[in-house]
């Protein structure tokens, strides 16, 4: 009798799960067949109307840019031209788009930012100079040097283009590159110019006797070489602008350029601004 039983409970819970099953197979089927077609036309013009609103809503910027970019910090300008190391490409592209009178502006103020730790550098290294050998402080220099130092991405763009462009007249177009080099030398090299400082000319001269017995595991051979030509190219120059010291009181900027760049030109010394970085 207990068998009986069962057998029948198994019959219909069998029946029971026969039944479940064949609702979800109904209920999948129609959710199935209920499903709303996707209407691939539609959402191809959706996509193409969405990128042309963005694409309006870039060109809005541009616009904005352009005829306001006076008033603008530089960090909205790097907004629309993030990657500053090709914003020069990026420009040339879009270029049908901005107006040619402000192009100038912009190559100036991307060439600030994108140049701005080395002319960071030029600028301490500047003060550098300045207090090393006692510059004469009635110019405007230290004073344009300073200005390129408190430019940052909240800086009004007008003021970082006269600032910048006051340095590129007044600077980096009357100086040769290699003094401005060695300005941003001064600073990053702090340490070895610390170093040639304690170095003295029988030191240097020590180091060039003994460098046949160097240990080239500690340090090479062209490096001492390179140590003892740089020592010698500043030795050369310090003495250069004692001289003008002695029957001028002040220095002037200039005058410790020319020293530098009268050594710059001989031939032992004109590839030396390479040394700092070997």
């Amino acid at each position: 009798h207990t068998s009986t039983q069962n057998k029948i409970r198994k019959r219909a819970s069998k029946k029971e799960s026969n039944s479940l099953n064949d609702q979800r197979t109904t209920t999948i089927t129609e959710n199935v067949q209920n499903k709303p077609e996707i209407n691939t036309k539609a959402t191809c013009a959706e996509i193409f109307t969405n990128a042309n609103n963005l694409f309006n809503e870039f060109i809005n910027e541009l616009d904005n840019l352009c005829a306001n970019w006076k008033e603008l910090p530089i960090e909205q300008l790097l907004n629309i031209f993030p990657d500053i190391g090709s914003v020069e490409t990026d420009m040339k592209i879009l270029k049908e788009f901005l107006q040619a009178d402000v192009l100038p502006y912009l190559h100036i103020i991307f060439k600030f930012w994108k140049n701005r730790k080395y002319l960071h550098d030029v600028s301490f290294g500047f003060n550098d100079l300045h207090e090393r050998f006692h510059i004469s402080s009635n110019t405007d220099l230290k004073k344009i040097f300073f200005d390129l130092i408190e430019i940052n991405n909240k800086t009004i763009s007008s003021e970082c283009y006269d600032k910048y462009q006051r340095y590129i007249i007044t600077i980096e177009n009357v100086y040769s590159t290699n003094i401005l080099n060695l300005c941003a030398e001064l600073n990053v090299s702090k340490e070895l110019i610390h170093f040639l400082d304690n170095l003295t000319t029988t030191d240097a001269d020590n180091l060039l006797e003994a460098v046949n017995d160097w240990d080239e595991t500690l340090i090479s051979t062209e490096s001492v070489i390179d140590f003892v030509k740089l020592k010698t190219f500043f030795t050369h120059a310090y003495t250069s602008i004692e001289e003008i010291h002695s029957y001028k009181t002040e220095l002037l900027f200039q005058d410790v350029a020319q020293c530098f760049d009268i050594i710059f030109k001989d031939d032992d010394f004109k590839n030396v601004i390479g040394l700092f970085e070997t």
